[in-house]
């Protein structure tokens, strides 16, 4: 066993075991801003079309038992189209679930599913600007298979060696309940038919400013309890997650965005900052077809390159991690990537371009 896997074990090993006062903490997704449900529950409500995304994330590949991330979701829009007062989009409703494996033999698990509520408020008589609460519920389970290691307590003074089986801890798989939610501010502005004075055509208002978003959310308001050490103690902190982005156009095809995302949970916390410049191209049966390139800076732990392609009823985006910390020094730098996927099952609304 090289120093580098010694030394990611026992990171694994003081996640899962610190019996005292640990606290887990949630798994990252490079792509934070496709990942929504998993950004801000409030995003269940933004979603005008139905829409099936997966992420899949494969984070230190160079080791042995590498941090795997998957998650599906699905939104499936609220529409009040009929009645006395028809008011079209108003929500939505999500159904998320993920599944973390880590660890020789993915021994070590983490699973779970959401179901999400978001509802949508305009604040403008023309839409423009939403105002959208999110709610969401859900459970999870911790496991980790003990047989394979060397443990401490199995160790034999007298012979040198590792002589019994198991783990000498009493461990049991870890159900938990859990409760989020989020609030999410969006202005997305949508182009109308203008006379151009300086030109003698008509033709697309030309926006400096086409969009922005502010949200905060926060995870795991009821502290559960995730220990699988029997008498062990090992509560989720409260996930607090704030982020923001803008959209400028610089011409009619040619846009370029920043957003950020700062967590914090317990004593640790992440800050992500980046950009994106979309190429819009030619018309798709009536929808537009996006291009994307962006980078990334996670501080003080990686840079980060983007690719997306975004169809009118697909949606694919491609991540890659350069890790930046120590545990370089004594290997090769530790990479990391995301494959992002999602299919709109039908097109009765509009798609927010707020990133």
């Amino acid at each position: 066993m090289n120093k580098l896997y010694k030394l990611a074990l026992v990171s694994l090993l003081l996640q899962f075991f610190w019996v005292g006062n640990a606290k887990a903490q949630d798994a990252s997704f490079s792509q934070f801003y496709n990942a929504r449900l998993y950004l801000n529950p409030a995003f269940a409500g933004t979603e005008e079309n139905a829409i099936v995304s997966v992420t899949y994330r494969s984070q230190w590949n160079q080791l042995e038992g590498s941090y795997l991330s998957q998650q599906v979701t699905g939104v499936l829009p609220i529409r009040v189209d009929k009645g006395i007062q028809p008011r079209g989009h108003v929500g939505g409703i999500g159904v998320s679930v993920h599944q973390d494996q880590a660890g020789p033999n993915k021994s070590f698990r983490h699973v779970g599913g959401n179901l999400t509520f978001g509802y949508d408020i305009p604040l403008d008589v023309k839409r423009t600007q939403h105002l959208v609460f999110g709610l969401q519920t859900g459970f999870g389970q911790r496991s980790i298979s003990p047989e394979g290691y060397q443990w401490g307590s199995t160790y034999n003074p007298t012979t040198g060696q590792f002589d019994g089986t198991g783990s000498g801890l009493a461990i049991n798989d870890k159900a938990y309940f859990d409760v989020s939610g989020g609030v999410l501010w969006q202005y997305a502005p949508r182009r109308k038919d203008v006379y151009y004075e300086k030109e003698s055509h008509y033709g697309k208002r030309l926006s400096s400013f086409e969009g922005a978003s502010l949200g905060v959310a926060a995870y795991h308001l009821n502290s559960p309890e995730t220990s699988f050490i029997v008498e062990g103690n090992d509560p989720l902190p409260v996930l607090l997650k704030t982020h923001g982005s803008v959209v400028l156009g610089v011409t009619e095809q040619l846009f370029v965005s920043g957003s950020a995302v700062a967590l914090f949970q317990g004593e640790a916390n992440q800050i992500n900052v980046g950009s994106f410049l979309t190429y819009r191209l030619n018309s798709m049966h009536n929808e537009r077809t996006m291009l994307r390139l962006g980078g990334w800076y996670r501080f003080q732990d990686a840079y980060v390159a983007t690719a997306e392609l975004q169809l009118p009823n697909f949606h694919v985006g491609f991540s890659y991690d350069m890790n930046t910390t120590a545990i370089n020094a004594i290997s090769n730098p530790l990479t990391t990537y995301e494959i992002f996927t999602a299919i709109r099952l039908n097109k009765r609304g509009n798609s927010r371009l707020v990133y």
